[in-house]
């Protein structure tokens, strides 16, 4: 079940770009219908199986660990240049 969850941000960020690539979607808005998108996949699935807490817990640590992995390419970037 934890890899289902690790699924959903990839899978709000797919929807987003389709929604501004073919729909014309302003960002924001677009953001907006992503996470709509990405609650309804974790109602389907969230409850019995994984706890809401560990959810949450999971999308905190994608998010550090890609804020990381953006600072060192930031970084690289930098030393690069």
């Amino acid at each position: 079940m934890e890899n289902y969850v690790a699924s959903v941000p990839l899978a709000m960020w797919k929807h987003k770009k389709y929604l501004m690539r073919e729909r014309n979607f302003k960002q924001d808005y677009a953001i907006q219908k992503a996470i709509h998108y990405g609650k309804s996949m974790l109602i389907a699935s969230v409850g019995e199986t994984i706890p809401p807490e560990l959810a949450a817990a999971l999308f905190r640590e994608f998010a550090a660990i890609s804020n990381a992995m953006a600072d060192w390419i930031e970084q690289e970037s930098r030393n690069q240049s």
